[in-house]
């Protein structure tokens, strides 16, 4: 389902074709689409009768025809929309024709997908009958796994309200089964609309990386612009260094804008103001005629208070101001040049580590308190991914005796049962969550893929993900079990000023030899001798990351790379390995070159993998990554079984924790087993 797209191409401004015979203005038969739609029985297009506002009159005619489910080509349509039917008053007649088999925009080889509805962008899209918005697809393959996923306007978060199927495992062949309905419902939900943008240094032009913004609502009164006794939301976010972007998600209604409290930030840059604010879907002329007023419509700057009015599920941007305190020492990063030209990294991390003494002084990691929290990062997208996440989370609270586990997740790709049992999964298991909502910037190049999607947002987001003040953050990945104390890991120093800590893969199963990529060709010439290092688990230093500005780093680097279609294969692995390595010789002038962004090598015991490590190291694990085989393709399950004996055993607890409705069945689960109220280290997963 790919929602721009139909939108675009059904909405009720889209015309269908006129009657067979009758000719346009320039003598061209519009009955052309007609043919073109019957020879087409993969496309079935219902539409209801269209209004009388439709017929604009408008001697432009455009007829088009599309091949969807390419970025290229839904992109188009909207532009074609926008241009020709907004902007040019054009009467708009496009059909689809999907191809049967194509590549997608990174090469690989793609399939038709299930399309069944469109999602109403407008009040009057939403009085239009449930019957006369469909489109079917058919011809496709019923023994293959599809996918959903929805493109939704820029401005928008959405989350799965409701699946009668899982998103990311679709077999049509099992529809046809006895006893199953055939069809099948997913809805989605507008939760959020984005109030975005960017900020800038008005002296030297730069922006001002890691300033913290806050929007707080439920204070002020739209008329009166007087503080109001109500509950206050808050929402917190980080400027990136890429751009000076930003990005809040917040729901419609009057907000107060402030920089965040307790930043060095603030100091630095005292003064915030709003020099622009636009609904995106406005017209330019529009926001040119307020930019000549000098007024804001949708915001305004007031005895030093800027408030902000989100009333369009369009959402907002913004272009902020800001004003370096002049008299205050450091240095600012020259962001932006950083994302021009990656080879400045190098030089710009040495000049801020010189301004600040940590030259000087190096130290090996950020001290964080014994007895504290331990947070976790996580992210998981499909049923059986939250299963093994369950799974996960409790064997790495049972492991972890001595700290209180707080989870961060991607709230973007999880299911709604997964977030409805969550919070009496933690209240039974003994541990705190909280989800995380973030957009992909439209800057950033689009990952199309699921898996690759998922990839992207464990790597490239980390200095904006996270509050402010939390200062480290342990990824594991959901198909993992933890069997050592996390609080080893949480204590563990980084050295030589790196940013985060990786696992190297495992070199001692002599068998897997010819699967090592990294041992020659490029990565053998990159590397150097040095090991490549996996991504289902490691532990960021987020203070440091956000001082070196290695998340800016990391993006511009993904920025050029993913140009290559072919590169990047693996994306949450090769991104930082090939970052952990210093640029091209000729562009560095250090006689030891340090790397683009710094990265420790934890202990190879802290992840144990049946594909790459050998059994002989499989006692010392302190996690085990169920890691795909590429030479005997065995499930996550069947190699869950065989390759943990207590995987069952965990499995059930972690199912009756989140699925048992009342509490007295889950206490005669726990009595049923033996298990006692006091949290145990689970000994036997040793």
């Amino acid at each position: 389902m790919l929602a721009t797209m139909i939108t675009d191409v059904l909405d009720a401004q889209c015309k269908m074709p006129a009657s067979p015979g009758k000719a346009a203005p320039d003598g061209l038969p519009l009955d052309l689409i007609d043919r073109v739609r019957t020879s087409l029985p993969a496309f079935h297009y219902h539409s209801g009768t269209t209004s009388a506002s439709e017929d604009t009159g408008s001697f432009l005619k455009v007829q088009g025809i599309f091949a969807p489910f390419t970025a290229a080509d839904s992109e188009l349509v909207a532009l074609l929309r926008r241009l020709l039917r907004e902007t040019l008053n054009a009467d708009l007649d496009l059909v689809l024709n999907p191809r049967l088999q194509w590549q997608g925009d990174d090469g690989r080889a793609l399939q038709p997908r299930y399309t069944r509805t469109r999602l109403a962008t407008s009040l009057e899209d939403a009085m239009v009958p449930a019957a006369h918005q469909s489109v079917v697809f058919d011809r496709l393959a019923e023994y293959r796994i599809h996918s959903v996923r929805v493109q939704t306007p820029p401005g928008w978060l959405i989350v799965t309200r409701d699946a009668e199927i899982d998103p990311d495992n679709i077999a049509l062949a099992q529809w046809g089964a006895p006893e199953t309905p055939l069809n099948r419902s997913i809805t989605y939900e507008l939760t959020r609309v984005l109030v975005e943008g960017h900020v800038l240094d008005e002296q030297s032009g730069s922006h001002p990386n890691g300033l913290g913004l806050e929007l707080e609502s439920g204070v002020w009164d739209i008329r009166s612009r007087q503080r109001q006794h109500q509950r206050a939301c808050r929402v917190e976010t980080l400027v990136m260094g890429s751009l000076g972007y930003f990005q809040l998600a917040v729901t419609p209604g009057v907000w107060r804008l402030t920089q965040a409290p307790e930043q060095i930030s603030r100091r630095r840059y005292p003064s915030l103001r709003i020099a622009e604010a636009v609904i995106p879907s406005l017209p330019s002329s529009h926001s040119e005629r307020n930019s000549t007023q000098n007024e804001l419509e949708y915001a305004e700057h007031i005895d030093g208070v800027n408030r902000v009015i989100v009333e369009s599920l369009d959402g907002l941007n913004l272009v902020l101001h800001t004003t370096r305190e002049p008299n205050l020492p450091g240095m600012d990063v020259l962001t932006d040049l950083v994302e021009r030209i990656p080879a400045m990294a190098n030089l710009l991390r040495h000049i801020r580590m010189l301004a600040s003494g940590e030259l000087l002084q190096q130290p090996t990691s950020t001290r964080v308190n014994e007895t504290g929290q331990i947070h976790i990062f996580s992210i998981a997208s499909g049923h059986l991914y939250e299963r093994l996440l369950r799974i996960m989370m409790l064997s790495a609270v049972r492991a972890t005796p001595h700290h209180r586990c707080k989870f961060w997740l991607i709230g973007n790709f999880l299911s709604p049962t997964f977030r409805a049992q969550l919070p009496q999964f933690a209240r039974r298991v003994g541990f705190d969550f909280e989800l995380v909502f973030y957009a992909w910037p439209p800057w950033l190049r689009f990952q199309h893929d699921k898996q690759r999607l998922i990839w992207a947002y464990k790597i490239l987001f980390l200095d904006v993900l996270f509050p402010p003040n939390l200062k480290r953050v342990i990824f594991i990945d959901s198909d993992q079990v933890v069997r050592g104390d996390l609080g080893e890991l949480w204590q563990m120093p980084l050295k030589s000023g790196a940013v985060y800590g990786f696992v190297p893969f495992c070199e001692d199963r002599p068998e897997m030899d010819e699967y090592r990529f990294w041992k020659r060709g490029f990565w053998a010439k990159h590397l150097r001798d040095r090991p490549y290092h996996i991504s289902a688990l490691f532990v960021v230093d987020l203070q440091r990351f956000r001082e070196q500005q290695a998340g800016d780093i990391l993006r511009a680097l993904y920025q050029r790379l993913s140009a290559d279609p072919n590169s990047l294969a693996n994306l949450d692995q090769d991104l930082p390995n090939y970052a952990s390595m210093p640029l091209n010789d000729e562009l560095v002038t250090q006689q030891a070159p340090e790397p683009m962004v710094p990265l420790h090598s934890l202990p190879s015991e802290w992840l144990w993998c049946e594909s790459w490590c050998s059994e002989d190291s499989k006692p010392r694990a302190k996690t085990i990554d169920l890691c795909n085989n590429p030479n005997t393709r065995e499930s996550k399950l069947e190699s869950a079984r065989r390759i943990i004996p207590q995987w069952d055993d965990l499995d059930a607890e972690a199912t009756a924790a989140a699925t048992l409705t009342h509490d007295r069945d889950w206490e005669q689960f726990r009595a049923q087993r033996g298990m006692t109220s006091t949290r145990n280290r689970h000994d036997e997963l040793r």
